[in-house]
């Protein structure tokens, strides 16, 4: 018994759909590794300006304690404070109606050379 070398087979004829395959997987794998980078120079990208957030609201929040400390003689300030924060801005707006009146203070924290900036305002009675 001998075997026939010339018969046809399905896949004589397709001896590059290996290459073509290759290629396919190759795109594919590419795709996934774009889709990854975007996905983490995004996360990056939020989590700076959430750090930077916080840090803006923090800043605001210790002027405003610092200011309401300084109306009600503790601390020892012998003026309003001015915290320095390195690369943050705090702007004071008050309303001081005098001790036993109702006063508002508003303080903004803005990191400077961005657009992130936030704001609180205290109403309280001292």
């Amino acid at each position: 018994m001998y075997l026939k070398t010339n018969t046809p087979t399905i896949l004589r004829d397709q001896k590059g759909i290996g290459l073509v395959a290759a290629m396919f997987a190759v795109v594919i794998l590419a795709l996934f590794g774009v889709l990854i980078a975007r996905n983490i120079a995004t996360t990056t990208v939020a989590s700076a300006d959430d750090y930077r957030w916080a840090q803006a609201l923090y800043s605001a929040e210790a002027t405003g304690h610092l200011t309401i400390l300084y109306h009600d003689g503790g601390g020892g300030f012998g003026a309003a404070p001015n915290p320095v924060v390195q690369n943050v801005t705090s702007t004071i707006i008050e309303n001081w109606g005098g001790a036993g009146n109702p006063s508002t203070l508003s303080v903004q924290g803005s990191i400077t050379g961005t657009t992130i900036s936030r704001t609180i305002e205290v109403k309280y009675i001292l």
